[in-house]
């Protein structure tokens, strides 16, 4: 995904990149000027996240080259429209189980969007409710081995323990649990189950052990 320049895929066996066609007949529907999130559904599906325009679903076309766009889908965000789309700005998309993708935004918090009704439901801050998301600008996603969902924002990062009543109960992480910065953009996973995530001052490791959690930092300074 750019910014700019749309979507791009790479051909291992010519070992070159090539720019995925949108026909003609397309180009005035979508609109691919900030890529930000793209998930394979198989090899024909993909869904992609844009900043500003919303999620977009793409069949793609491999019997063409380069590959084509045959039909697409958009889905955005709609003042007051209920089961839609919480913003149009996103930044990360996850297979949730065979039917959910957990969708993040910028602005709107996160979203659990079932393929099949093609409905979105929100879930966002509230001062009132602890057990809420810590920010509503979420910028990554990750599902962990365990199948546990964990969002990183720009004011930390989140752990989804179990729902109640619908209501995402989390566990956070932020500087005042050890970590170098509060605005997480990626999130991995080691062999070892511990999670390395990016920050804007350097990178954390987040060591599980049965219920306690341990945070290391790295910055430039150690190399």
């Amino acid at each position: 995904g750019t910014d700019g320049s749309g979507i791009n895929y790479y051909d291992v066996q010519t070992q070159k990149i090539n720019k995925l066609y949108i026909p003609d007949s397309l180009k005035n529907r979508v609109n691919l000027s900030a890529v930000y999130s793209i998930h394979v559904q198989n090899q024909n599906l993909i869904w992609v996240g844009t900043s500003g325009y919303g999620m977009y679903k793409f069949i793609i076309d491999k019997t063409t080259q380069p590959y084509s766009v045959s039909a697409y889908k958009q889905y955005i965000y709609r003042n007051g429209a209920s089961g839609t789309l919480s913003n149009n700005i996103v930044y990360s998309i996850i297979q949730d189980d065979a039917l959910h993708l957990w969708v993040a935004t910028r602005g709107g918090g996160i979203n659990r969007f079932n393929t099949n009704t093609e409905e979105f439901q929100t879930y966002r801050f509230s001062l009132d409710n602890k057990g809420f998301i810590s920010s509503d600008d979420v910028l990554c996603l990750y599902k962990d081995t365990k199948g546990l969902l964990w969002a990183g924002t720009s004011m930390g990062l989140n752990k989804l323990i179990r729902f109640d009543v619908d209501k995402p109960v989390l566990l956070r992480f932020t500087e005042k649990e050890g970590m170098p910065n509060n605005t997480v953009h990626g999130i991995l996973e080691d062999q070892e189950n511990n999670l390395w995530l990016s920050t804007n001052q350097g990178i954390a490791k987040l060591i599980q052990n049965e219920g306690d959690y341990r945070i290391i930092s790295y910055y430039k300074k150690d190399g």
